[in-house]
């Protein structure tokens, strides 16, 4: 959680699913458990999640702009939320810059940044580099992923398939 006081208004519980290609983590497939999860820690820190639902399905985290994401942006800039949720950071987004622009921007309203894995508190400046550690992986792990299937199209080209 990013602000130095515990935010009072709702917060924006936001789910992204990929149903393309392999998930490990079976919960980074189901908008159902992320929400049950973010719904739970939010309760047990006296937080109140958001009555609205915000979920992507097959929106890569690369881009800063998926559907459900930017209503749940535009609810933390309009006062409705004080910040956003998510079960994994990689859900919130797989883009450095544009993270780290957002949780700036989060500070400078005074709204929180909630993720449960990595428990990230952006208040210390520890937290805040381990933040782009762990960012600076996860646009790593997209850009590998693009490339692979670049190289698996060429393959499928060259073979006629």
């Amino acid at each position: 959680m990013s602000p130095a006081k515990k935010p009072t208004l709702p917060i924006a519980v936001y789910s992204r699913v990929s149903e393309q290609g392999d998930r490990s983590d079976e919960s980074l497939r189901s908008h159902e458990i992320q929400r049950r999860k973010v719904e739970s820690f939010l309760d047990a820190k006296g937080l109140t999640a958001s009555a609205e639902v915000f979920e992507d399905t097959d929106r890569s985290g690369g881009k800063m702009s998926r559907p459900a994401f930017d209503r749940a942006l535009a609810g933390v800039r309009e006062g409705r939320y004080g910040g956003v949720a998510v079960y994994h950071l990689s859900r919130f987004g797989r883009n450095t810059v544009g993270v780290l622009n957002l949780v700036h921007e989060f500070e400078t309203m005074g709204a929180a940044l909630v993720c449960l894995t990595p428990h990230i508190d952006t208040a210390s400046p520890e937290s805040r580099a381990m933040l782009t550690v762990f960012l600076a992986f996860y646009t790593l792990e997209r850009e590998q992923a693009v490339v692979k299937a670049g190289d698996a199209a060429e393959l499928t080209i060259a073979e006629g398939r």
